[in-house]
């Protein structure tokens, strides 16, 4: 049975290595972004969770104004993919920030070569906004 719930510290070593298995983990110090969104950023943070085991994770937070979400990172587990969780993580995600009319929308940035995260997020009614050549990613947004 799969479960969505909020990040939770006591999940940070399960989600570090999710991140390493999905090829989310970019640069050495990625372990305090971790911990961040598991303490001060956990209320726009999920982790999915099959049995007591967590299988993937979306990690958010809001830009500096407040005006959008940044959708940080989605990974899941890769013996995992496939199975919706990537989408159950979206929209549980989206149902939360919903409840808050503050933000216009939520943003992501996407490897331009991961032609999977680029379908899952157009399926979930995102599109692409301009690739960021100082970050070598695809920008991609939702209007709420």
């Amino acid at each position: 049975m799969m479960e969505i719930q909020h990040l939770k510290l006591q999940y940070l070593d399960d989600i570090v290595k999710l991140a390493e298995q999905s090829s989310e983990y970019l640069v050495p110090n990625t372990r305090m972004i971790y911990y961040l969104a598991c303490t001060i950023f956990s209320k726009y943070s999920f982790v999915a969770m099959k049995e007591i085991v967590p299988v993937g994770y979306l990690f958010s937070m809001p830009n500096i104004d407040e005006q959008f979400v940044w959708l940080h990172q989605i990974a899941v587990d890769p013996a995992e993919r496939r199975n919706g969780i990537g989408s159950r993580l979206i929209e549980k995600f989206e149902e939360s920030i919903s409840l808050e009319s503050r933000f216009d929308a939520v943003r992501c940035a996407i490897k331009p070569n991961n032609a999977l995260s680029k379908a899952l997020f157009s399926k979930h009614g995102y599109h692409s906004l301009a690739l960021d050549a100082y970050i070598n990613m695809e920008i991609f947004e939702k209007r709420l």
